[in-house]
C-alpha cells in the first residue's frame, strides 16, 4: 500500500465542499469529487457507454488527485522541453 504525505503551507476547500486543494511555492495538489464532475459534464450516452466498456458505475464515489508543479524545471531537475520530447 501507498501512502502521500507532504507539506503544505495552504489548505482550502472548494465551494460547498466539493474537494480540496493544497499549496506550497512548489506545488497545487487538487482533490475533488470526480463522479459528480462525470454527472455534471458528460452526457448521459458517454456515460452509458462507459458503463458498458469499462465498468463505470454512477453510485460508486470517485476521487480525482491532480498534481501540478509550478515550477518544473526545479522540482524535476530537467528543462520543460526535455520531458515533452522523452
Amino acid at each position: 500500500m501507498c501512502h502521500l504525505f507532504f507539506v503544505a503551507t495552504f489548505a482550502c476547500k472548494y465551494p460547498k465542499d466539493y474537494g480540496r486543494y493544497f499549496e506550497d511555492s512548489v506545488t497545487l495538489v487538487k482533490m475533488y469529487d470526480a463522479g459528480r464532475r462525470i454527472k455534471q459534464v458528460v452526457p448521459q450516452s458517454v456515460r452509458n457507454a462507459l458503463q458498458t466498456d469499462y465498468g463505470y458505475k454512477p453510485d460508486a464515489h470517485y476521487v480525482r488527485i491532480e498534481n501540478h508543479y509550478k515550477k518544473p524545471k526545479f522540482v524535476l531537475n530537467k528543462p520543460l522541453f526535455w520531458l515533452l520530447i522523452y
